[in-house]
């Protein structure tokens, strides 16, 4: 009988072009490097905008890596989108044509998907796609009249993978509710960088209190119901607001809440390296997301790490990974009236704020992006074709 050949070089299909403040360059560029901390081969592809030769170490520092052996950069052309793209297709099928046994294409984006599914019904190779939301349901959503022609073409890219990777549980509910696979599907949760979120000692509440909030302005975050919620809350409470994104709305939000210049801060973007400073001034990360649609809730795995009292809304994609009144405090609602009680009700109650802190580092134990990448190397040789 033919024994599989466990994976040992993995090609991470994504196309990004760095520098960039997108959050999925944050997940693409932590799972490369925790993919080789694995001891596998992994190669990726990104552009390079600026044409910068020691880039790959400017990225190590702003994101707050360390090199690996076994990761290889090879960098292509950035300076024209379009080219950049052609190139990437090129070099993708250059390296599905000549992968060699043991070698697992993985990739996380539905352009990436269609020229791996041309790709695959020629030359058949072990395929992973990772899923942070289903296309079709985002479509219908939005009214884009392209809902079916998504489902149908998610349907076929899934009937041609090995496995599946998605990165909530209510996302591999939903996919399984709608595509019934016929392959496994992981839940693998976004992880944290241990080296920058690391635990914060028992806080203490008996003079000001500031709020953390990090990340990106999109109406979906609920940063505008948390700017809000700052009225329902004594003088002692200050705001630190990390992020640049969109830099419109960030602008809009700045000169709406000038007045409550020396209570909010609106700091910009931070490198990701940064951030550790911020969380050392804190007592509380708040995470006031207001959408109800699939999302990939990174704050809330770089929240465990940093071990502070966290409020979260009741979104589902939160709570179905952690407890409320055990490792954060859920609000009852996503308004700035709820939010702001959530807050007072934790900082009120120092023991519960303690707890909290105890809850959310020991749900962290496991929940590294190394950790994830340990999972997604143990499910990929569980199920790589032969």
């Amino acid at each position: 009988m033919h024994q599989r050949k466990p994976v040992n070089s993995l090609i991470y299909a994504k196309k990004v072009i760095f520098p960039t403040p997108m959050a999925n360059a944050l997940q693409s560029l932590n799972m490369v490097y925790s993919f080789a901390a694995q001891g596998v081969e992994t190669y990726f592809s990104p552009g390079n905008r600026t044409g910068q030769k020691n880039l790959q170490a400017e990225l190590e520092k702003k994101y707050g890596l360390f090199p690996e052996k076994n990761l290889h950069f090879h960098f292509l052309s950035g300076r024209h989108k379009g080219l950049y793209g052609l190139r990437f297709r090129l070099n993708l099928a250059y390296r599905w044509l000549s992968a060699s046994e043991g070698t697992v294409f993985f990739a996380r984006d539905i352009k990436e998907w269609l020229t791996i599914l041309r790709l695959k019904k020629r030359i058949n190779r072990p395929f992973f796609m990772e899923m942070h939301e289903v296309l079709a349901d985002e479509h219908a959503r939005e009214g884009t009249g392209k809902a079916d022609d998504y489902r149908r073409l998610e349907q076929q890219i899934i009937n041609i993978s090995d496995g599946i990777i998605a990165t909530t549980k209510p996302l591999a509910r939903r996919v399984n509710e709608l595509f019934n696979p016929k392959v496994p599907v992981l839940v693998a949760p976004n992880g944290y960088n241990e080296d920058i979120f690391r635990p914060q000692p028992a806080v203490d509440l008996s003079g000001k209190i500031s709020l953390l909030y990090f990340g990106s302005f999109h109406p979906g975050k609920g940063v505008h119901a948390l700017l809000e919620a700052m009225s329902f809350l004594p003088e002692k409470f200050t705001l630190t607001l990390l992020g640049g994104s969109p830099i419109e709305r960030v602008s809009r939000l700045k000169d709406q809440y000038e007045h409550e210049q020396g209570r909010v801060e609106f700091v910009g973007a931070v490198s990701p390296s940064n951030i550790g400073k911020y969380l050392e001034k804190s007592q509380m990360i708040v995470i006031p997301q207001s959408s109800d649609e699939f999302f990939s809730p990174i704050k809330l795995s770089e929240a465990m790490g940093a071990g502070l009292p966290t409020v979260v809304t009741p979104l589902f994609p939160l709570t179905s990974r952690v407890t409320h009144g055990k490792e954060v405090y859920v609000a009852e609602g996503k308004g700035a009236e709820e939010i702001a009680k959530a807050i007072l009700r934790v900082a009120d109650n120092v023991d519960l704020a303690h707890s909290l802190q105890a809850g959310m580092q020991l749900k962290s134990q496991g929940q590294t992006w190394k950790d994830r990448a340990a999972a997604c190397v143990e499910f990929i040789n569980d199920n790589m074709s032969s």
